[in-house]
Formats: C-alpha cells, structure tokens, sequence
C-alpha cells in the first residue's frame, strides 16, 4: 500500500478525528486516543489497473493519495466476471426498456 497525506489537511482535522472515533467506539482509552477515524471523505478513483494477479486501485480525497495492490486468484476473477456479467445484464434491460 502506498500513502501520500496531505500534511495540513491532516493536522487541520486530526482532533476532529480523534472524537469521531471516540464518538464510534463509545468510549475513550488509549486505544481509541491514538486512532484517527474519517468517515465523512469522499474519494475518487484515479487509476485502476487489472493484471493477471492483481487489481491495483489509486484513490485521492482531500487527505491525500492512497494506492493498494489486491492480489487475486483465478477464483476472484472468476466472482469478478459473474458481477460484471449481472451489471451489463441489468443495464442491457434498462436500455431495451427505454426503446
């Protein structure tokens, strides 16, 4: 996994982090004091390359740019393909009803 933090979103937020984790866990301990949790971020994908191995998928939203490596076996892509399969089918019929 590769991360890039935005230095002065972070600091400008971290407190806010701190609580909304405090506020998830019910409680405050060491644990919960140390966690920063945004849930409120939305991203965008940026790059999504699908190799024979792997997916690698980059993201960024305002705390930075964030990049992962989802290593897959020929059963993931085999569920890949069955999903993209029911999507195109069900786009497939969307667009024959508006004929």
């Amino acid at each position: 996994m590769y991360i890039n933090i935005n230095g002065k979103f972070f600091d400008t937020n971290r407190e806010k982090a701190k609580k909304t984790n405090i506020e998830q866990i019910g409680e405050a301990d060491q644990k919960t004091e140390d966690t920063l949790q945004w849930d409120d971020l939305s991203s965008s994908i940026e790059d999504m390359e699908i190799t024979e191995n792997n997916i690698n998928v980059s993201l960024s939203n305002e705390l930075g740019w964030f990049s992962i490596d989802i290593p897959l076996d020929t059963n993931d892509f085999v569920k890949l393909i069955e999903l993209a399969v029911k999507k195109f089918n069900k786009m497939k019929a969307t667009f024959e009803g508006l004929k």
